[in-house]
């Protein structure tokens, strides 16, 4: 599997959208966040292009690389649930995230 694009983690990694997303929740909190995964093909890795028509790929995740920004942005992983492939589109990941108490 080829390593993922600096750029796909460039969200997650910009530390004011880390605090976004931990101000978002309360301690005990959980979140429901939906991602596109990159699963190694040629077409899945996050692009620089083609944003009026491929918006949904400009940015995509690995699937172990995003459960692993998540809990470095102090979120932990409670669950994660591939969504079925269908006629409109394939590669969602839905990520059920919990803030700890402290």
């Amino acid at each position: 599997m080829p390593r993922p694009s600096a750029r796909s983690a460039s969200t997650w990694r910009n530390p004011s959208r880390q605090r976004i997303a931990q101000d978002l929740l309360t301690p005990g909190g959980l979140a429901l966040i939906r991602i596109k995964y990159d699963d190694g093909r040629m077409r899945s890795p996050p692009r620089a292009w083609s944003y009026k028509t491929g918006v949904a790929s400009m940015t995509s995740y690995r699937i172990p690389d995003f459960w692993q920004l998540a809990q470095r942005c102090g979120l932990t992983p409670e669950a994660i649930e591939l969504v079925p492939e269908n006629e409109l589109d394939e590669r969602y990941a839905c990520f059920l995230l919990s803030k700890p108490k402290p």
